[in-house]
């Protein structure tokens, strides 16, 4: 069972680096199309900062469950590696998380202080 587990959190791990990769490829179209920052154009931004927070979160998330799959098998050299290696890494995505949320903030901010937003 234990290497059921294994597979299915490393295949969540891809298929959310796939979603970022999706997220980040569908910001590059949008950019171009249309450099001029309207306000749909900001409320499209926070959702992709959204969109990749979420994406950096749930990498993570699956990078810590994997260390501790680690944690719970036999310990070994390598073992400690990889729970240790996991773990930094998830770090780094928690990390990104924080910023993205950051960026949507600032970003929610500027989109009430546009000329054209409407108060509701």
């Amino acid at each position: 069972l234990s290497k059921v587990c294994h597979s299915y959190l490393g295949f969540a791990e891809e298929t959310f680096k796939t979603a970022l990769n999706l997220v980040l490829e569908q910001e590059e179209r949008c950019q171009a199309n249309s450099p001029i920052m309207t306000i749909d154009k900001h409320w499209e931004k926070g959702q992709h900062f959204l969109l990749r927070g979420r994406a950096h979160h749930n990498i993570g998330r699956a990078m810590y469950e994997l260390a501790q799959y680690y944690e719970n098998t036999p310990r070994t050299q390598q073992t400690k590696h990889n729970r240790k290696h996991l773990l930094t890494k998830a770090r780094k995505e928690f990390d990104n998380a924080v910023l993205r949320a950051k960026s949507l903030r600032r970003n929610a901010v500027l989109i009430h202080g546009h000329a054209n937003a409407q108060v509701t």
